[in-house]
Formats: C-alpha cells, structure tokens, sequence
C-alpha cells in the first residue's frame, strides 16, 4: 500500500521537479533537436 503511494503520487512530483532543472532542460533540448515525427 506504501508503495503504491509512492508510486502514484510522490514519485511523479519529484520526477517533474528533477527534470525541470535548467542543467537538465538544456541537456533535453539539445538531445531531441534532431528528433522528429509523432509523439506518443
């Protein structure tokens, strides 16, 4: 039951915040320049 959550509601809020940091939206930016096509 903990982990389900965790799972659910704490881990999606952490991830967001880890991957909003600038360090880490620039590495993004530049890995998906040359990406192209339909998003899923």
């Amino acid at each position: 039951m903990l982990y389900k959550l965790y799972q659910q509601h704490i881990f999606p809020h952490l991830l967001n915040q880890v991957m909003q940091t600038p360090s880490l939206m620039d590495f993004r930016r530049e890995l998906l320049l040359d990406i192209s096509g339909e998003v899923l």
